[in-house]
Formats: structure tokens, C-alpha cells, sequence
């Protein structure tokens, strides 16, 4: 609750708060009192309270409402402060002080008269962006309509290409940026004093006067618009949302990423004290990398310069709210500072870190190729040790295979590119999977086979019975005599399905009382094979074979005929049985 009260200035009676009415009245007694020492100085002082209770009434425009504190300090910064002012006395007030003296002392009079000096400050009574050309049209003499004509100029050369800057960033971005560089260097001439300096004229006791009592705008803003201010006022409103958007942004993105890295904080330090785990996390990983002062040295810089730039953004939105008075100058020179030196520390801690954790990514990197290589080379060498053991095993089969066929009376006479074995079982005719039979394989059917039998036998005429089966054509069931006449007879092509054995005993039980019970349960069985579809073993017969007085007949498989072109990939071969013909 505040204490509202009625004060009569220039005649008219206005109401004002108390602190405000403080305010007001030290700052007038100040101003009677620079000016005490001036002659007209009391005529001046009551001409700036005159003038405190226009602005005044501007402000609240004849309404009720309470002049608030804010609406002083508005008046003070329109009007200027003695210290503003510079302090401009004649010899005598210098030699001879009156009751103002202390006064002069305390805002710092200078011993000297202020000299006309022309100096460079922005225009803000004037401006479309800063007030930085205007300012610069006054210290050069040259209209500011000219040099932002220049500026656009230069703006659109820059873009299209034809004006290239020895720079080594975009030119519209160097242009850019050096206005901003100026606009935040130049200071603005915000008191009577400083615009008189900033239109090279002499600091005095009239020209204050007139430029407090006629503080009104002037120049480019008393007459018409031309076509460069409104476009330069459109340059201005484009601009003025852009930084209020990227502002939001970037105030937005501030406190997100504060947020996150608050609660990072909070759960490194539950880590520490619990039971909560973050070693499978990226942070955890780079904790267990990289020095723990250079991470808190980071988290903490990054924490300051993210509070600071989340509370600048609430300031300036609680300033154009009106919610909050003004920070000191020096307040805002150490916030500004420590935000400078906490960006530096942050991206330059954080830049050491993303190196360590890089070193390290590249050390694991290289440790998951070396372990990579090893496994790499442990698989080859079991690979080979594997291939070897089973080379070794097909070598010790094939020589027993072979051992066992020269038991039977069979010789591998050609054995090329076979894939491990002579000799096969598991899918005999009779469905006996233990029953061995004559078999060749290899995958891409490159390959030769020939397996033989020599045997003694009375001089006549003989026929050659085989089971066999093959998935290609060129293979044949023959017999050779003493005197090297050949007789052969090729073997079917069904693959592992079907085959004339399978055929005929499934054939024969479909005939009812055709067949006796025992002949009944071996067909039954030929029947039942690979689950009822046969393995392709069909019976083949090698008829009008002549043995002579030699009494050799040598008979076998082979898929190695001179006439013929092998295209299959295997062959079988089993229940070899020679018979005479009788009446031959």
C-alpha cells in the first residue's frame, strides 16, 4: 500500500505518490541548486519545473491517476540530470560561489568552461534502427538520409554479388555486424548536454536552456516522411521481431538446456550417495574419462552463463511490463562480465572434453577393431583347424570306404572330385538306413566316378541286374568282358523321389491277393520309404553279356562315358547280381 498525496507545481495540482514526490523534490532542489550560481539561474530552474509538469501532464493526459516513480525517473531522463549536465558557470559563480556551491561540488563541476566539441553519439531522437547513422550524419555534416541510402545500397550490392569485401565472412554479414558492433559502442546522447555535443554546440547556459525547454523531436521526425525513412522503418520492424523471436528462442533453448543440466547435476549427486546407476550413460562415460574439475568447471560456467542469460531475458520482459525499476549501470557491467568470462570458460572446458572423449572413442574405436581381428582370426583359425579335422576324417572314411569295397571285391578305378566318400547310407531302396551302397557327390557336378568288379565265371551269356538312381544324365550300369567288348544300359534320371523299385511295389499291392503276406510286408516296406514318395532307385538289367574262354567279366557304375555328356551332381548304385540266360 502506498501513500498518495497532492502536489501544486506550476498551478496546477496533481497526485502524486510519496516516494515519487521524494524523488521529484530532490531532484528539483538539485537543479535550483546548480543553477543558483548562474545569473537567471532561478528563472531557469523555474523553467524546468514548468517543463517537469508538461511532461507530467502528457503523461496521464488529465486523468486521476497517480504520478508513480517510474513517471519521474521518465521525466528526470527527458529533462536531464546536473551531473548530465555538465556544469557550465561564468568566472564569478567560479570565484565567488553562492548558496549552490556545495551543491556544484557534489555533482562534480568541473573547474574549466565546456568548449564547443563536436562529438559521435547515436541519434536516438531520429533513429530507424540505433540512431548509429544519424549520430554519424551530425558528427560528418552529411544528411542521414544520404548514408542509409548508401547503407542500402551497399546491403543490396553485398547480396546480388556485385560489391565483394576482402572479408572473410558473408559482406551483408560483415555489414551487419558492424552496425551492431557500432550501435552497442557509440553511446546514445540521451541528456540535453549530450545532444548538444553530439550537434557541435556549446555547452552553455542558453543553449541548455533552450534544449531542455524545447525538448521536443526535430529535424527528420518534425516534417514529411520520404521513401528512406519508411523503408528504413520497415528494415527496423523486420529487425525488432526478428531479435524479439530469436530472443524467445534463445531464451527457450537457455532454460531447457538449464533445466537438463541442473538435473544432470542433481543425478551425478544422487549417484554418488545411492543406488542410482549412470554408468551405461553417455555421462557416466565421460565421467569416467575426463578429469573431474574440468566437469565441474564446465557445468558450473555453463549454469552461470545460462542463469544469466535466462534472467536478462525476464528483466527486459519485466521492464516493458513495467514490474521492476532499473538495474545500476555497474550491476550490469558485472553481470555482462561474468557472463563473458563464464561463456569462455564453458565452450573452452567443453572443448577440452569433446577432445577427450573423442581421444577416448578413437582408443575404443581401435580396441574394437584389434578384438574384432582377433575374433576375426580365432574364427579362421578354428575354421581351418575345423576343415582339417574334417579332411582328415573324409580321408581316414574314404580309406576305410575303400577298405572295405576291396573286401567286397571293388576297385575305385576313377575317383576325381568327389565331395568326402565312395560310399553312402540312409536312403537305401529297402528303407534299411544302415545298408551301405555305392554313391558319388560333388555340388557342382564336376566330377568322375567309377567303381568296378572283376570276377571268374563259366564261358556263356549273363545278365547284369543293378538298383541305381541318379539326378542327371550319363550314368550307366556296364559290363566289360575279356576281350574289352562293352555292354551298358543307363540308369534312370527320378533324383530321390520315385524310381521304378518304389513304382512297381506300390503297383503290385494295389492288385488285391496278387501277393503272398511275406512278399506283402517287403513291398509294403519299399512302399513306406521317404515318407511314401520312393528315393528314386530303379532297377536296371545289362542283357547279352558274353564271358569267353578267359572266364573275366569286370562290371560296375560310371558316369565317365566317352559318348555321352555327364549334368548331374550324383549317382548310387547297390544290389549288383550277374545270372546266366538260360537257353542261350
Amino acid at each position: 500500500m502506498k501513500k498518495n498525496i497532492a502536489v501544486n507545481i506550476s498551478g496546477v495540482l496533481y497526485p502524486i505518490d510519496e516516494d515519487a514526490y521524494e524523488l521529484l523534490k530532490r531532484y528539483l532542489d538539485n537543479m535550483r541548486a546548480y543553477f543558483s550560481r548562474q545569473e537567471g539561474g532561478k528563472e531557469i530552474a523555474d523553467d524546468i519545473e514548468s517543463r517537469a509538469a508538461e511532461l507530467m501532464g502528457e503523461l496521464h493526459g488529465g486523468n486521476n491517476t497517480p504520478v508513480t516513480i517510474e513517471d519521474v525517473q521518465y521525466i528526470i531522463n527527458r529533462i536531464g540530470s546536473p551531473e548530465e549536465l555538465g556544469g557550465v558557470y561564468d568566472d564569478d559563480a567560479r570565484t565567488e560561489p553562492s548558496s549552490g556551491a556545495d551543491a556544484g561540488e557534489e555533482y562534480g563541476m568541473p573547474e574549466v568552461p565546456v568548449r564547443a566539441v563536436k562529438k559521435l553519439y547515436r541519434d536516438v531522437e531520429h533513429k530507424i534502427l540505433g540512431g548509429v547513422l544519424a549520430g554519424l550524419g551530425y558528427y560528418i555534416g552529411v544528411n542521414p538520409k544520404w548514408l542509409r541510402l548508401l547503407v542500402i545500397i551497399l546491403a543490396l550490392m553485398t547480396l546480388t554479388g556485385i560489391l565483394a569485401l576482402p572479408v572473410f565472412v558473408p559482406p551483408f554479414l560483415f555489414i551487419m555486424t558492424l552496425y551492431i558492433v557500432c550501435w552497442a559502442a557509440i553511446p546514445a546522447a540521451d541528456t540535453p548536454a549530450q545532444r548538444l555535443e553530439m550537434r557541435g554546440e556549446p555547452v552553455n547556459i542558453d543553449n541548455l536552456r533552450d534544449e531542455i525547454l524545447n525538448d521536443t523531436p526535430t529535424g527528420d521526425n518534425a516534417g514529411g516522411r520520404t521513401f528512406i525513412d519508411g523503408f528504413g522503418r520497415m528494415v527496423s520492424f523486420l529487425f525488432k521481431s526478428f531479435f524479439y523471436v530469436s530472443g524467445a528462442v534463445v531464451l527457450l533453448i537457455s532454460a531447457v538446456i538449464l533445466i537438463g543440466l541442473l538435473v544432470y547435476i542433481c543425478w551425478y549427486l544422487l549417484s554418488s550417495i545411492g543406488n542410482v546407476g549412470i554408468k551405461d550413460t553417455e555421462l557416466g562415460q565421460m565421467m569416467s574419462v575426463c578429469p573431474l574439475p574440468l566437469l565441474w568447471l564446465c557445468c558450473i560456467s555453463m549454469v552461470v552463463a545460462l542463469a544469466l542469460t535466462v534472467g536478462f531475458g525476464v528483466y527486459v520482459f519485466m521492464r516493458s511490463m513495467k514490474r521492476v525499476i532499473a538495474i545500476s549501470t555497474p550491476v550490469i557491467l558485472g553481470c555482462v562480465i561474468a557472463w563473458v568470462v563464464a561463456v569462455v570458460l564453458s565452450i573452452g572446458s567443453w572443448v577440452r572434453i569433446a577432445h577427450i572423449m573423442r581421444i577416448n572413442r578413437l582408443e575404443l574405436d581401435r580396441m574394437r577393431v584389434e578384438q574384432r581381428e582377433e575374433r576375426r582370426e580365432k574364427q579362421r583359425k578354428l575354421a581351418e583347424d575345423q576343415k582339417k579335422r574334417r579332411e582328415q576324417i573324409n580321408e581316414n572314411r574314404n580309406r576305410e570306404q575303400l577298405k572295405f569295397l576291396e573286401e567286397q571285391g571293388w576297385r575305385a578305378v576313377k575317383n576325381r572330385n568327389l565331395d568326402a566318400h565312395y560310399m553312402m547310407s540312409g536312403e537305401h531302396y529297402s528303407g534299411n538306413k544302415e545298408r551301405f551302397y555305392l554313391d558319388a557327390y560333388n555340388k557342382s557336378g564336376d566330377m568322375t566316378y567309377e567303381v568296378v568288379r572283376t570276377v571268374k565265371v563259366a564261358p556263356g551269356i549273363y545278365t547284369l541286374q543293378a538298383v541305381a538312381r541318379t539326378d542327371g544324365n550319363g550314368c550307366e550300369v556296364f559290363a566289360v568282358n575279356g576281350a574289352d567288348k562293352r555292354y551298358a544300359v543307363d540308369v534312370p534320371v527320378c533324383g530321390n523321389k520315385g524310381g521304378s523299385v518304389w513304382a512297381d511295389a506300390k503297383k503290385a499291392l494295389e492288385v488285391p491277393d496278387s501277393v503272398v503276406l511275406p512278399d506283402r510286408d517287403r513291398l509294403s516296406a519299399l512302399v513306406r520309404v521317404n515318407r511314401s514318395k520312393g528315393y528314386g532307385w530303379s532297377r536296371v538289367a545289362v542283357n547279352g553279356i558274353k564271358v569267353g574262354a578267359d572266364s573275366v567279366l569286370t562290371y560296375g557304375v560310371t558316369n565317365d562315358v566317352v559318348s555321352k555328356t555327364w549334368d548331374g551332381t550324383w549317382l548310387s548304385a547297390t544290389a549288383f547280381e550277374l545270372s546266366p540266360e538260360h537257353g542261350r
